[in-house]
């Protein structure tokens, strides 16, 4: 969409860079007042030259189409194989939003780039998912709506297509391979981690106060993020709590909203450095970082060995052969047999550097309430 729609692309050809219905009204599916014409062929290569013309020129090394669910699957592809030809494959990143605001005035027979064509993309074209999203801390249309890490229902089979960055699976978020499946739990847009974590474990508004329980669960959430495949995403200052002092979208609040307290930082150094840990981690795991259409076959097997909880068996190369997370979303303790052999303890719910200590298992293992614990067995 453009500011409006007396636009200097209304004014060069009158009628043809917007969608209109038949009746002449605008097109209103960005919530915009108006939609660009991208399924028209000079439309689609003006965006394209544009896209060209910015990575050439001021070495932009990529870029997230915002509803991304208005512009053309074959518009998509033809930017993701014009970058690969220009620039070498995969060197330049793509990825947008896999939806709109609403519906749009297309002809019958265009595909559009939103959740039910994710299999038609180039495997190269990246899209948010909002599935793994809602399923660890709730759906964003209700504020009462609540996820694996704060009281929602838990499901195991939700979780594995979670890990496998919903590669192959069932459910709305269906794509080729896990490169496609950009992972995140909070962004610019909606609530912040933090504040959707205080508003429904909490339950009231103070979202400057460090709560013991809400770190807690910010800390099982980036602990499952983490271990899944595809490519992460978050929010810069998610790592810290940051907060919006509960307001869902801030495009047109204030720099007091908007701005990051680096203050948080500082107050909140151990969840900072527990995201570190999981960074460093995640590096040196390839089965976590595999992006290639046969990445769900590291994962050997997913259970559930006691209510709430549920273990995930990997196959990986490197430092450890094999992997085991287990996760427990409920609000009690539990004790697990572990598999056969000696593990070490990578990250629990409290440290995420234990892979650089030399921690480890066999036999019983204590899973505290809403803990994540990885093992690897070298």
């Amino acid at each position: 969409h453009t500011y409006s729609a007396d636009s200097c692309l209304e004014r060069t050809v009158p009628g043809y860079y917007y969608r209109k219905y038949a009746n002449g009204r605008l097109s209103n599916g960005s919530g915009c007042g108006n939609d660009t014409a991208s399924n028209r062929s000079m439309c689609a290569r003006y965006i394209l030259d544009s896209v060209l013309y910015w990575a050439e020129e001021y070495h932009i090394d990529g870029f997230r189409f915002d509803l991304m669910g208005l512009l053309p699957v074959e518009l998509m592809n033809r930017i993701r194989s014009a970058l690969d030809a220009k620039f070498g494959k995969g060197e330049k990143l793509i990825f947008g939003e896999p939806w709109r605001a609403g519906n749009t005035a297309v002809p019958e027979g265009v595909r559009l780039a939103d959740k039910a064509h994710l299999r038609d993309l180039s495997t190269g074209v990246g899209a948010f998912c909002d599935a793994t999203r809602d399923a660890v801390k709730g759906n964003l249309f209700s504020a009462d709506a609540r996820g694996f890490v704060n009281g929602g229902t838990f499901s195991c089979g939700t979780l594995a297509n979670c890990i496998r960055g919903w590669a192959g699976t069932p459910g709305d978020f269906q794509v080729n391979a896990t490169e496609q499946t950009v992972c995140y739990l909070s962004s610019h847009d909606d609530w912040t981690l933090w504040d959707r974590l205080v508003d429904s474990i909490r339950g009231n508004q103070d979202y400057t106060t460090m709560d013991a329980v809400v770190l807690q669960a910010n800390r099982l959430a980036a602990a499952i993020l983490f271990c899944c495949q595809g490519s992460l995403f978050f929010l810069s200052g998610e790592e810290f709590g940051r907060t919006k002092y509960g307001v869902k979208n801030t495009y047109n609040a204030s720099l007091s909203i908007n701005q990051l307290d680096w203050h948080r930082a500082w107050q909140n150094a151990d969840l900072v450095n527990y995201y570190r840990g999981l960074i460093a981690l995640r590096k040196q795991i390839p089965a976590l970082c595999d992006k290639s259409l046969g990445a769900a076959g590291h994962i050997r097997s997913v259970y559930e060995p006691r209510e709430k909880t549920a273990a995930v068996e990997m196959i990986s190369e490197g430092k450890w052969q094999e992997l085991l997370l287990l996760v427990n979303v409920g609000d009690r303790a539990q004790e697990l047999k572990l598999p056969a052999g000696v593990w070490q303890v990578l990250f629990d719910g409290e440290d995420s550097f234990l892979w650089q200590k030399a921690q480890t298992r066999f036999g019983v293992l204590p899973l505290p309430a809403k803990t994540a614990i990885l093992l690897g067995k070298k």
